[in-house]
């Protein structure tokens, strides 16, 4: 690290370092959810016959995990997944 002194109009200091950092690289590739090809109908089918009284029943804690639940067994079931290729850096 090197201070190069003040800005010429400013009582700011300019510092110089040198870093030697290594890059992590990406391996294997990664997983996502491609909604643009998700599956509408049979979503909104399943959804319809879901008895949200009984889901949405108890402490608003206990009601987010039944709904997170029901939401991700529905995505799992109705959205499919796509492999994106990691870009490797090095």
């Amino acid at each position: 690290m090197q201070d190069l002194g003040n800005f010429s109009s400013s009582d700011h200091k300019l510092i110089f370092c040198n870093l030697d950092i290594a890059a992590k690289t990406a391996t294997g590739n990664k997983t996502k959810y491609d909604y643009n090809r998700m599956y509408v109908h049979g979503m909104k089918e399943e959804l319809s016959l879901i008895n949200w009284t009984a889901v949405l029943t108890g402490s608003v804690d206990e009601c987010w995990e039944r709904f997170k639940s029901v939401l991700l067994k529905l995505q799992d079931k109705f959205v499919p997944v796509s492999v994106v290729k990691s870009k490797c850096r090095g």
